[in-house]
Order: structure tokens, then C-alpha cells, then sequence
């Protein structure tokens, strides 16, 4: 709610002649850098003290509005499930909090313990698979006519 009010307190209103309520209250010029897009991602900057040496530098979160009283952004972290106050954000406009999401469902998939046992050659050769290239089968009959036909000249 709070976000929907700033928004209309930096927008032009008919009843004052097209002026900006914040203009005519404050008497000072209007700025608009500050805004977002709404439930945009965004990754929040993690200080020194509150990570460790191979944590990440930055937690992606989605943006839910501007601070109240204080400066700063309010961001929601689904994975912490809670709202965050910082001024230290890198906004991806572009993208939104569904790809948070898909984001969070990955890291939420357990992968299994690698199992580092040795095994004997034969077992490798069972574990190999076939590889597939993507190329299709007349550009490859190509390739090879091609050649065949270049060494024919040579020998000529």
C-alpha cells in the first residue's frame, strides 16, 4: 500500500494542473531514479561480517517497496522467508519473482552423495554413454564426399 501512495505522490494529478503532489508540498524538484519495477528481482549485498569466506557476496530477494521512514529498499528473501531494509541492491527489472522461484526450487533439489568408490575398467565401460551430435547425417555424408573428391585430385 505504502509503494502504491508514493507512486501517486510522483505522479501528475488534473487537480494540479498537471503538477506532482511531492513538487507542490515540498517545493523541491521531483526525482524518479530511485523507482523500481514492482516484484522485480534483485540481489541484496551480504556485509563482510555476515558471510563467510566462500558464501556468497549478494542473496537474490524480490522487491516489495520503497523504506518508510528510513532510506533504503524493503525486499522480500524467500529463502530466509522474511522482509529485508537495504540500500545496497542490484535491480534485474527484466526478470521477476518466478525466476526467484525456479532459482530456489533447484537449490531445494537434494542431489544424492557422490560416491567416490573405485571400480574396475569393465564396470567403466558400462557407465559410458553414447554421445549424440547434433549435426545432421547429410551434412556429415557431405564432409566426407568432399575429402574423397580432393583426394582424387591429388592423385591425379
Amino acid at each position: 500500500m505504502r509503494t502504491t501512495v508514493d507512486l501517486i505522490n510522483l505522479s501528475p494529478l488534473v487537480p494540479l494542473e498537471g503538477d506532482v503532489p511531492q513538487r507542490v508540498w515540498t517545493g523541491k524538484e521531483v526525482s524518479y531514479e530511485h523507482l523500481r519495477v514492482f516484484g522485480c528481482k534483485a540481489y541484496v549485498h551480504v556485509p563482510k561480517d555476515e558471510r563467510a569466506k566462500l558464501d556468497d557476496k549478494a542473496k537474490p530477494s524480490i522487491f516489495m517497496g520503497y523504506g518508510r521512514e528510513e532510506f533504503g529498499y524493503r525486499l522480500w528473501d524467500p529463502i530466509a522467508r522474511k522482509i529485508v531494509r537495504s540500500r545496497d541492491v542490484i535491480f534485474l527489472e527484466d526478470e521477476t519473482s518466478e525466476d526467484v522461484e525456479r532459482v530456489e526450487k533447484k537449490k531445494n533439489t537434494a542431489v544424492g552423495p557422490l560416491n567416490l568408490e573405485p571400480i574396475s575398467p569393465s564396470q567403466m565401460h558400462e557407465n559410458v554413454e553414447e554421445v549424440v551430435h547434433d549435426e545432421p547425417q547429410g551434412a556429415l555424408d557431405q564432409e566426407v564426399q568432399g575429402e574423397e573428391q580432393e583426394e582424387q585430385v591429388e592423385e591425379e
